[in-house]
């Protein structure tokens, strides 16, 4: 199984969250992340847990496997 980049997961939650019409700045505030975490796990800088991803999915009010699916399409 192919492993997939801290890059590519980044891009598909910016371009996730940009189509939510959100900024990072409501990400922070809906998560209770810092502003400068999800910055970095949208330049792919910082890997993601499980946990975090689930909860900025849930945030953005998409499934986590729409998320995923962009990615692995």
């Amino acid at each position: 199984m192919e492993t997939i980049s801290n890059k590519v997961i980044g891009e598909a939650l910016k371009k996730a969250r940009t189509e939510c019409g959100l900024t990072q700045h409501d990400i922070s505030n809906l998560t209770g992340l810092a502003r400068s975490t999800i910055t970095k796990y949208e330049l792919g800088d910082i890997e993601i847990s499980l946990p975090n991803f689930i909860m900025m999915c849930n945030a953005m009010g998409i499934s986590p496997t729409k998320v995923l699916r962009g990615i692995l399409q």
